[in-house]
Parts: structure tokens; C-alpha cells; sequence
């Protein structure tokens, strides 16, 4: 499809899903000439099934059945995070698959203090992302 069909197909949309309203957004600042737009997101309700268990849970589970951190394992990734190799860690859910304590893959905890932190620079589409996640 040519962007004036999809530009098109976008404005007929009953439902303006944000995602729909992001790509709106990105054909009419490209049709107005601009070279870049701000894109509004609405705030995010959850923190997806992980935040929504815990907040589930009653307050005495935690002290009855969850273990504390006695060792954190960390190591700096050996490529820096920036664009494909950001997308493919993101992608095939590294971080996700560690523990929390980074035994299994040395990432962890430790690793998104250090990506909040702006100590493993991280870029995408040239513009550095640290502390955004």
C-alpha cells in the first residue's frame, strides 16, 4: 500500500487504538513535512501478570514464602545494547529469563539498576534510552 492508502485506512478506523493513533500521528507530521513528531501514549494501567500477582498477593506471603537475595551475580553485557543488538536482547527475552539475583545469566536485578542508572549505555535509532525502562 501506498502511505496515502494507508493514511487513508487509518483515518477510517472506528477505534483509535493507540497504536493506530501512533501511526496516524507519524504519516501526518511526514505529510506536513516535519521530521519528527512527539507521540502521546496513554498511561500504562499495568505492569502486565508479574506487578498484578504480586499486588494480588496478601502481605504475610511475603515474609512466610519468599526468600531474600543473599547474592547477586552480575556481569557488563560484552556488546553494547544499541539498535539490532538492543531489538534481539529485548526480542528473545534475556532479561526475562534470568532470576532475579542474575544466577542464571548474570543479568538481573543488578542489570536494570545499572540500565536505570545510565551506566550501560543503551541507544536506539541513535537516541540514548538508559534510564527509560
Amino acid at each position: 500500500l501506498s502511505t496515502e492508502e494507508v493514511f487513508d485506512l487509518l483515518r477510517q478506523c472506528n477505534v483509535g487504538h493507540p497504536i493506530i493513533k501512533a501511526r496516524l500521528g507519524v504519516l501526518q507530521a511526514a505529510a506536513n513535512g516535519l521530521d519528527r513528531t512527539v507521540l502521546k501514549r496513554p498511561a500504562m494501567l499495568s505492569a502486565g501478570q508479574p506487578w498484578a500477582k504480586l499486588l494480588a498477593m496478601p502481605p504475610h506471603t511475603m515474609d512466610t514464602n519468599c526468600t531474600k537475595i543473599t547474592r547477586i551475580h552480575y556481569r557488563e553485557p560484552e556488546k553494547p545494547l544499541k539498535d539490532e543488538e538492543l531489538v534481539r536482547f529485548l526480542f528473545e527475552d534475556d532479561l526475562l529469563m534470568d532470576e532475579d539475583s542474575g544466577s542464571n545469566r548474570q543479568l538481573g536485578f543488578m542489570f536494570l539498576y545499572m540500565l536505570a542508572k545510565r551506566r550501560i549505555p543503551a541507544t536506539l535509532a541513535g537516541a540514548d534510552i538508559g534510564g527509560t525502562f
